[in-house]
């Protein structure tokens, strides 16, 4: 029996206390973003004989589109929102449970599903298991959308510095000379902060999606509570250099939002940020520092910038599912013609039609 569950259902958040997972799978949480990505927070929840599957999502109407059918796509709350399920559930019903998602998809009028998964929760959706779950199904792909990096908190510390960057070890020694002091939990930094990511967001050009306004913040604050950690770096002057945004669940920090001022990016304080954060985790208890990839899940020079705090990356895995394939091929038509004059160009952005720009 398969059901589309509302935030304030109970069993969302009742399953969530028997599996693994982050806070990317909390109803909270899927509230905060439906509000930025212009959706409605659902989590699809089927009930096998070995438990329950549960895929947190938002559904979204698909603009532009020259039919008067409300048609829906669905993606996976920013993050890594993987599905979860309990342990009793065989390969067999997960399979099935993927099937029917997709038939489920369909009646409800979406046409896709795109969907993350989460590069650590090795005992639940791992990449392995989702490829047999879709497997046999020609409208279902799943990609390698790139890589991450993570600290294992499990080392010493010495273990730890030695796989710093040289150039990052250098800087961070240059920032503490230099008076850069570090704090954690100080939560009146938070008005700041949030003065500092938008102030950031603009100096990098980022995408109106990733400027998160004030009303983000609080809610953000507000759904994960205790869960949620502020870093900040003070320069000499007094002044909040950077600050980092981390959230911790089952041992899992995560690195979340970053944000430097214009007037200390050349120094580099999130090196700082970051060294400061590996030895809170540690002292917390957590056992691995998620700091996440580049851009997209890219190897861009993010990624290259946080490999210089770690050896361990992990692959990014992403799930992309047409539920509607004719319909799929009439917007993705309506869409290219738009946007490229009738045009085909190759490109892997899933899907197409939610590209906001011509590459």
């Amino acid at each position: 029996m398969a059901e589309w569950l509302l935030p304030g259902d109970p069993r969302w958040r009742d399953m969530l206390l028997e599996v693994e997972h982050d806070f990317y799978h909390l109803p909270c949480y899927a509230e905060v973003m439906a509000e930025n990505d212009d959706g409605v927070p659902r989590a699809y929840y089927d009930v096998r004989s070995g438990g329950a599957i549960l895929i947190p999502l938002l559904l979204r109407k698909i603009p532009s589109t020259d039919d008067d059918m409300p048609w829906l796509d669905a993606v996976s709350p920013y993050g890594y929102a993987s599905p979860v399920y309990h342990d009793g559930v065989t390969e067999e019903e997960l399979k099935q449970a993927f099937a029917d998602y997709i038939e489920a998809g369909a009646k409800a009028g979406l046409v896709t599903t795109f969907i993350r998964l989460h590069p650590l929760l090795s005992k639940k959706m791992t990449s392995e298991k989702v490829a047999m779950a879709i497997s046999g199904n020609i409208n279902s792909a799943l990609n390698t959308s790139g890589a991450t990096v993570s600290i294992d908190l499990t080392q010493s510390e010495g273990e730890l510095d030695q796989q710093l960057r040289s150039n990052h070890k250098r800087n961070i020694k240059s920032l503490c000379a230099a008076g850069f002091t570090t704090s954690v939990d100080n939560w009146d930094d938070y008005p700041l902060f949030r003065h500092l990511y938008s102030q950031t967001m603009q100096r990098v050009n980022a995408t109106a999606y990733y400027q998160f306004g004030e009303t983000y913040f609080h809610r953000l604050r507000d759904c994960l509570g205790s869960a949620l950690h502020l870093c900040t770096v003070m320069a000499n002057t007094g002044d909040v250099a950077c600050g980092g945004l981390f959230t911790k669940v089952g041992g899992i920090v995560q690195y979340h939002l970053g944000a430097t001022a214009d007037d200390y990016s050349n120094c580099a304080p999130s090196k700082l940020m970051f060294y400061a954060v590996r030895k809170w985790a540690k002292s917390e208890g957590a056992r691995i520092l998620h700091l996440g990839g580049g851009l997209g899940g890219k190897r861009d020079t993010l990624f290259e910038f946080k490999r210089g705090f770690a050896t361990h990356v992990h692959p990014f895995h992403t799930v992309k599912i047409i539920h509607n394939d004719p319909i799929y091929r009439q917007i993705t038509g309506q869409w290219m013609k738009k946007a490229m004059g009738g045009i085909q160009q190759r490109d892997d952005y899933f899907p197409i039609y939610r590209r906001s720009h011509v590459v």
